[in-house]
């Protein structure tokens, strides 16, 4: 009796990388969707803009942005990077800018992400 051969599995090649996926991961893979974050209740998706000249712990939105919020300048506000998830808060202070835009100093930037 002849024993069954094994499985002819064709061996890689050299050169040939063997169990790597082909797309590569995600670098952000617990991101927010930020439309999805819009369309909450009182959910606004601002663009930060960074100014040298405000004091760190302090942001600027408009006045807008303040009474769409239901807040107060002076108020502590808190955000979050849609990328990263990382967290940041700062005390509000009133500008006149467009409502699109949340001014900030680098600092307070770069401890958010």
């Amino acid at each position: 009796m002849i024993p069954p051969s094994p499985s002819q599995t064709p061996l890689p090649t050299i050169g040939q990388e063997v169990g790597v996926p082909i797309a590569p991961a995600d670098p952000y893979p617990n991101r927010i969707d930020v439309n999805m974050l819009n369309s909450q209740k009182n959910g606004i998706v601002l663009t930060p803009v960074i100014n040298d000249s405000i004091e760190g712990g302090r942001i600027q939105v408009s006045g807008f942005v303040i009474q769409q919020l239901g807040l107060g300048k002076g108020m502590l506000i808190g955000w979050e990077d849609p990328l990263t998830r990382a967290v940041g808060s700062a005390r509000i202070d009133q500008a006149t800018i467009a409502p699109t835009e949340i001014r900030m100093s680098r600092d307070t930037k770069e401890d958010t992400n």
